[in-house]
């Protein structure tokens, strides 16, 4: 059984063809498919195990070549939101995230 984390329904687990899989047929790359994953989520998933990776071996999470991680400052907080691209923002969060 899987559950959908986007809707927290069950997920039916279809073949290419749209067939249902019976649950001990199911591979990992099923449920993906199923799912609805597409290139941007596997860009997306890349991109995150790269930042987590870097930052575990040299402290610093930034992509050579792609990402310049901003190193943390008292002031105004950056963060970097991922998406399609991996973009720096200015870290304004209390609009997105007001304290109550």
């Amino acid at each position: 059984m899987v559950i959908d984390p986007a809707t927290g329904e069950l997920l039916e687990i279809k073949d290419a063809d749209g067939n249902v899989i019976p649950s001990d047929e199911v591979t990992p790359d099923d449920i993906i498919a199923s799912a609805g994953f597409d290139e941007t989520d596997n860009i997306v998933i890349d991109r995150m195990l790269t930042i987590w990776t870097n930052f575990a071996k040299t402290g610093n999470p930034s992509i050579p070549g792609e990402l310049d991680y901003p190193l943390y400052e008292s002031g105004p907080q950056m963060y970097v939101e991922l998406s399609a691209d991996a973009e720096v923002k200015d870290g304004r969060l209390a609009d997105e995230f007001p304290e109550e």
